[in-house]
């Protein structure tokens, strides 16, 4: 959709910015943050919603801000970025969309499976995004990571 685009535009250019990162300790992590949050907040207002309106409005945070793919190969690119040869890089990362496209279609499989109703799921889903919040704050920072203090501090 024209909001996904429009988010993927911003959370790429975003994310890549050195001021940011200086001033976050990590803008890819934040951004991956900032998506799972997108992602409560459209299960919360989908819960809620009375209406077939609402629940296009609730598609709204997600599209805009929910761009943690792009936002993980990024920063899986920056873990392995010095370690690996461009083609270990790309075989790396495919195993990563091979992971996630998996994850597509066993997900909602398992999930018809083990919930019988929406509010099951919901606080499931919810749970879950919890649980990769404390994933996310456990990533280390990237060995390639330098401050634009740090570089000044190396030129003198």
């Amino acid at each position: 959709s024209t909001l996904t685009l429009l988010g993927s535009t911003i959370i790429g250019k975003s994310s890549d910015s050195k001021t940011l990162d200086d001033k976050l300790g990590g803008t890819r992590r934040a951004f991956l943050v900032l998506g799972v949050i997108a992602s409560a907040m459209e299960l919360i207002i989908a819960s809620q919603a009375t209406s077939i309106s609402a629940l296009w409005i609730s598609m709204i945070p997600s599209a805009l801000f929910q761009q943690n793919f792009n936002v993980l190969k990024a920063l899986f690119g920056e873990y392995h970025g010095a370690s690996a040869s461009a083609a270990e890089r790309a075989g790396r990362v495919g195993k990563l969309g091979m992971a996630v496209g998996l994850a597509f279609m066993v997900g909602p499989l398992l999930g018809s499976v083990l919930f019988k109703t929406y509010e099951q799921a919901a606080i499931f889903a919810l749970a879950c995004l919890i649980g990769a919040v404390l994933l996310i704050s456990m990533l280390p920072r990237p060995v390639s990571y330098k401050s634009h203090d740090d570089e000044k501090e190396q030129r003198q």
